[in-house]
């Protein structure tokens, strides 16, 4: 059996499958438990100098238990068990062996896994996390080619990107930012602004909430503001 996992999976179970040996024919060998006479399982990651062995202990099939080992069913699914993969099997390196023999008739299951830091289960981001772990084009996810909101679309040549544009701009902004200069802009440019003495005030849309206030030089002939 091979198979390929992200590195770091947790709380794993697997169904293998356990030969009968005394069978001129292949057949599934039933009656196997945990406690199995001469039933052993023993795992080595890559980079390990020795294999180590996983304490087999009872479980129930569709449960995960650390070691578990549990025929899943000798009538329906002769030969079919489910086992409990220990975590620190799979928490570190790049592939891990394990083993499974030693019972009557037994044939050796071999089972290897490839551990990747790719999560094959993760639909959104593959478990990358320098990727955003959202959906692309919603909230937080990545820009696609399109015409709706949080999209990119192509047009005469130019990229233009769909950022709901007409959304309201908010009155206020951290300083020194482009929100705060365009807010600025469009204060001066059309917005009503209002001198009083030596402070010349910017205002937003509502006509009452101060944008940017600034303190002229003169009151009557000013040449520069602060």
């Amino acid at each position: 059996m091979k198979l390929k996992l992200a590195r770091g999976t947790t709380s794993k179970t697997l169904k293998i499958f356990v030969q009968d040996g005394s069978q001129p024919a292949p057949a599934g060998l039933t009656g196997l438990s945990h406690n199995t006479s001469g039933l052993s399982w023993y795992y080595i990651r890559e980079g390990d100098a020795t294999a180590t062995q996983v304490p087999l202990v009872a479980a129930t099939v569709g449960s995960y238990t650390s070691g578990g080992f549990q025929e899943v069913s000798a009538t329906h699914m002769p030969g079919v068990y489910e086992i409990g993969v220990p975590d620190s099997a799979l928490a570190q390196g790049a592939s891990v062996v394990m083993m499974l023999r030693g019972a009557a008739n037994m044939v050796p299951v071999l089972i290897e896994i490839e551990l990747d830091a790719v999560n094959y289960q993760d639909s959104v981001r593959a478990g990358l996390t320098a990727l955003p772990n959202a959906a692309a084009s919603s909230s937080g996810g990545l820009l696609t080619f399109g015409t709706g909101a949080g999209q990119v679309a192509p047009t005469a040549g130019a990229v233009v990107a769909n950022l709901n544009l007409d959304q309201p701009v908010p009155v206020a902004n951290p300083p020194q930012t482009v929100g705060d200069a365009l807010n600025a802009a469009r204060a001066q440019g059309f917005g009503k602004w209002v001198i009083s003495g030596t402070t010349l005030s910017l205002f937003a849309p509502d006509g009452t909430t101060p944008v940017r206030i600034f303190t002229l030089d003169s009151p009557i002939a000013p040449t520069q503001r602060t």
